[in-house]
């Protein structure tokens, strides 16, 4: 991974209900910021855009985000502005927003509230639409029933997204979400490997692995 230009992105996006409250979710940035030390450690130059949890010590470049739409165009600005060689998106960006966000603190007195929300942006095929021969680790978070249930998700994601490489993992019962350890299920290409419960920044060793192994052979 030495000198291979590297965007990675943890935690999670909030967006806003109105001033004062968000929708958000339970990732800590824990595992975003795993693989953003691993690649540093192994060379790389390391962009790392997180939208909260864990804080990157500062010599990991970093830029923090709230939005989805935030991180989108910091990630497709870093990207560009880089020449990346690979794109890991670890983070957990909100699906959903309210279709319109209140400008003042929307009173709770009077009962009931409806609110509609619409898709945030897809951010992994934005990427892809712009750069097709990019490297990118896909996270696929599922609340699969059995591990037959959660490859088969993890391999229509892969489909879908165009990812080289999908890390899923069952987050049932918050299984993963602000832990130090997780159990995950790797696919690329023809290759799949499982990995028992372990600390994430072994998993990030993993990953990395792999990602280092496919930029390899896109250089010969």
């Amino acid at each position: 991974m030495q000198g291979k230009r590297v965007v990675v992105t943890g935690g999670p996006t909030v967006e806003f209900i109105d001033p004062v409250r968000v929708i958000t979710n339970l990732s800590s940035g824990k595992m975003g910021l795993a693989l953003a030390m691993e690649a540093w450690r192994r060379g790389a130059e390391v962009s790392y855009i997180f939208g909260g949890g864990l804080h990157p010590p500062e010599f990991i470049r970093s830029r923090r985000v709230l939005t989805t739409k935030d991180m989108l165009d910091a990630v497709l600005s870093e990207i560009k502005a880089s020449e990346a060689d690979a794109f890991i998106s670890a983070a957990a960006p909100g699906d959903l927003a309210p279709m319109t966000p209140s400008e003042s603190k929307i009173p709770t007195r009077e009962g009931e509230i409806d609110l509609r929300l619409k898709p945030t942006p897809k951010i992994i095929d934005n990427v892809r639409k712009r750069w097709p021969k990019l490297c990118i680790v896909a996270f696929k978070a599922e609340t699969a029933r059995s591990q037959g249930g959660l490859e088969q998700a993890a391999k229509l994601f892969m489909q879908h997204a165009g990812a080289d490489l999908v890390v899923a993992n069952d987050v049932s019962n918050g299984k993963g979400f602000g832990a130090d350890t997780n159990s995950v299920l790797i696919l690329g290409g023809r290759t799949t490997r499982k990995l028992s419960e372990r600390p994430k920044e072994q998993i990030a060793k993993v990953i990395l692995d792999m990602v280092a192994a496919r930029l390899k052979k896109k250089t010969r």
